[in-house]
C-alpha cells in the first residue's frame, strides 16, 4: 500500500441567512481526474470484467462519491464538486485543487419523549 504525504485539506462551515441551511466546505488538494471514471465498461467483453471482488479490490473515488452524494440527497442535502478559483493565474497549486460543498438543511428541533413505555 502506497502512503502519500502531500497535499492540505480545508474545512470550514456557515449557516446560509437565505435559506435555512447549513453549508461546508472541503478544499481539497488533489488532482480532479481522481474523480473520474472510465465508461467503457460496455465496450468490454464479459470475460474482461472482474465478476468476483478479491480482497484487493477497493471501492474506486468515483462510485465513492456518487455514493456518497446519493446518501446526501436522502437526507434533503446536495454534495456538489465546484472549482477553485484562484487569485494568481500563474499558481498552479490551484489547478490541482477541488472544493466540495455539503448542503445541508438545517434540522427543526423536536420533542423528544422523557420515558419509555413497557407494555
Amino acid at each position: 500500500m502506497e502512503v502519500r504525504k502531500e497535499g492540505s485539506i480545508r474545512v470550514w462551515a456557515a449557516c446560509s441567512t437565505e435559506s435555512p441551511q447549513a453549508h461546508i466546505w472541503i478544499d481539497v488538494q488533489t488532482p480532479a481526474s481522481i474523480w473520474s471514471e472510465a465508461v467503457d465498461l460496455f465496450s468490454r467483453a464479459p470475460d474482461e470484467i472482474q465478476t468476483q471482488p478479491d480482497e484487493t479490490s477497493k471501492i474506486s473515488p468515483g462510485l465513492t462519491l456518487f455514493m456518497v452524494q446519493t446518501l446526501i440527497e436522502v437526507m434533503n442535502g446536495r454534495l456538489d464538486v465546484l472549482s477553485v478559483s484562484s487569485g494568481d493565474p500563474t499558481s498552479d497549486s490551484q489547478e490541482n485543487s477541488i472544493r466540495l460543498q455539503c448542503s445541508m438543511p438545517l434540522g427543526t428541533p423536536e420533542p423528544v419523549e422523557q420515558g419509555l413505555e413497557v407494555g
